[in-house]
């Protein structure tokens, strides 16, 4: 029922090295589920875990966390992944929560392509690690990080290839209710590498509609916070990434059609440097704060915004702008 390969309860310690899971299938956490029940206390425990040279293919969770899911309001996480490997994941198979009535609280969500955290703190590394057929039918592609206080996440030198999440966050959706800390660093996204991007992108221009009976590739990056939280960008490249929808309705459907890369919902300062941006779109384009040396080639919204749709104070410095379209 939950973690089809290991079920860890009040873990203090989780180390994988070498390691590899095929073919597993579990409610919430496709191979591994860890938990923490605090029973009699409300002291806050620690989870340390390290993943090095582990392997992961063709993994399956009903709900939440296609390989990896991790529970407790009283729990800090600390979480290393180094020179990991993910192919052919999917999370959420069964799950009936629409998009339009879902609640952004804690332990309320549903997603994660890959990790599902809802903790008290997270404190995430990802780096030389590589992702590839990965789908959420709710939020997060690869990562929902979901924390009742403060979230920090680290992605460096990894690359992503085939990636969706029918909701917010076809890569990330990170939600916190007091703050967070992002930092993205030389990686290589490529959304959907099998598709026509430039036919569907001259349909736009036309007006047409594209899947007129589903949503599908939402903005990359979601993060939303509580209180004054921080996203640096540096170096990464964003290609093929389509977010698309058929009929608006409601400011929630808004947000999910908003940002070909990235949806910044309340509190965020991002900074973005020397990233390229290419075969991007989104319906109501992006949101950004705050971007300096960076680049963006045929990036093409359907409607407002062709690359920056942003209701409050913006900053850009140096910005090369090649082939856009609103």
């Amino acid at each position: 029922m939950y973690g089809s390969a290991i079920y860890c309860l009040n873990c203090a310690q989780f180390n994988l090295t070498k390691s590899r899971f095929v073919y597993n299938q579990a409610i919430k956490g496709g191979a591994i589920f860890l938990e923490y029940l605090r029973y009699f206390t409300n002291q806050v425990v620690s989870l340390d875990q390290n993943l090095q040279d582990v392997q992961i293919e063709n993994i399956t969770s009903f709900e939440s966390g296609g390989f990896q899911y991790f529970a407790g309001n009283n729990f800090n996480s600390s979480n290393s992944l180094l020179k990991c490997r993910f192919f052919n994941i999917k999370s959420s198979l069964n799950s009936i929560q629409n998009s339009l009535d879902f609640q952004p609280t804690q332990n309320k969500l549903y997603g994660g392509g890959i990790f599902m955290f809802s903790v008290k703190q997270v404190d995430l590394n990802i780096k030389d690690s590589f992702f590839e057929n990965i789908e959420a039918l709710q939020l997060g592609g690869i990562l929902l990080l979901d924390s009742n206080y403060f979230s920090q996440f680290i992605l460096q030198n990894n690359s992503f290839k085939n990636i969706s999440g029918r909701n917010q966050g076809a890569m990330i959706y990170s939600q916190s209710q007091n703050y967070q800390k992002a930092v993205l660093i030389d990686n290589r996204i490529d959304c959907h590498p099998y598709s026509n991007i430039s036919e569907e992108q001259n349909q736009f221009m036309k007006g047409e509609e594209i899947l007129s009976t589903s949503q599908t590739g939402s903005h990359i990056f979601y993060f939303e916070s509580e209180q004054q939280s921080t996203l640096l960008s540096q170096n990464n490249t964003v290609i093929n990434c389509i977010n698309q929808y058929s009929e608006i309705i409601g400011n929630l459907q808004r947000q999910i059609v908003s940002g070909g890369v990235y949806m910044l919902n309340t509190n965020i300062v991002m900074t973005d440097i020397n990233s390229t941006y290419a075969n991007n779109s989104a319906y109501f384009g992006g949101i950004y704060y705050s971007i300096s040396n960076s680049k963006f080639i045929n990036n093409i919204p359907n409607m407002a915004g062709g690359l920056i749709k942003q209701a409050g104070e913006i900053q850009t410095q140096n910005i090369i702008l090649v082939q856009n379209y609103s």
